[in-house]
């Protein structure tokens, strides 16, 4: 199991480019996205989306999902191609909704203590002026 989903992202690129010059250019084409994009996803700590797994998922679709999301299991699917059964499918997409609720629970605590964070600063620019 590795560290971060930011680390599973970089070692899909490593697995299907390398880690030579260049590699990072076959990989955005691949994806479709730009440079910075793909760069930002391989950051330690950056938020990864569920946009940003599907485009994953679908340039590479060899790759196990919960691998990505989780870092349960293999990289890749069984090389026999068997589909993914309806039940990984369901636990798949549950993980993803539970993640999705994560964040947007995140983002609205984070308006808040921006909002704060303004009310604080001009509370300190009245007393000073």
């Amino acid at each position: 199991m590795t560290n971060s989903i930011n680390d599973r992202i970089n070692q899909i690129k490593i697995k299907f480019f390398g880690d030579d010059r260049g590699s990072h250019k076959q990989f955005i084409e691949k994806i479709g996205v730009a440079s910075n994009t793909a760069s930002n996803w391989i950051k330690e700590g950056y938020n990864i989306g569920r946009d940003v797994i599907t485009k994953i998922l679908k340039a590479f679709p060899e790759v196990n999902a919960r691998w990505l999301i989780t870092g349960d299991g293999e990289m890749l699917i069984n090389i026999s191609g068997d589909p993914i059964s309806n039940e990984i499918e369901i636990e798949y997409k549950n993980t993803i909704r539970e993640l999705e609720a994560e964040l947007n629970q995140l983002k609205g605590e984070n308006k808040i203590l921006r909002e704060m964070v303004g009310l604080q600063n001009k509370e300190a620019k009245n007393k000073t002026a």
